[in-house]
């Protein structure tokens, strides 16, 4: 699930979190169609897939037992 993403005009830049619904542990990982480049990310990775961005988290919010959250965000330009 993710929630509270903001944006807002040229620069773009957005933040997202993430929350283990399930019943056990879970590794996140989250796609969406981004205008432009991104230029900058926290407490994530990125990567293309097609015109896809792939997001996923990093060695310290990765993994998420259940209830848990966690927050990424990333700017970018186009």
């Amino acid at each position: 699930d993710v929630a509270g993403v903001q944006t807002c005009a040229l620069p773009i830049c957005a933040d997202a979190t993430v929350s283990d619904e399930d019943a056990e542990k879970v590794t996140w990982e989250v796609s969406a169609t981004i205008p432009g480049e991104i230029t900058s990310i926290w407490n994530a990775e990125t990567w293309l897939d097609g015109e896809l961005s792939m997001f996923v988290g990093v060695e310290w919010n990765a993994t998420l037992a259940p209830g848990e959250t966690a927050s990424f965000g990333f700017c970018g330009a186009y």
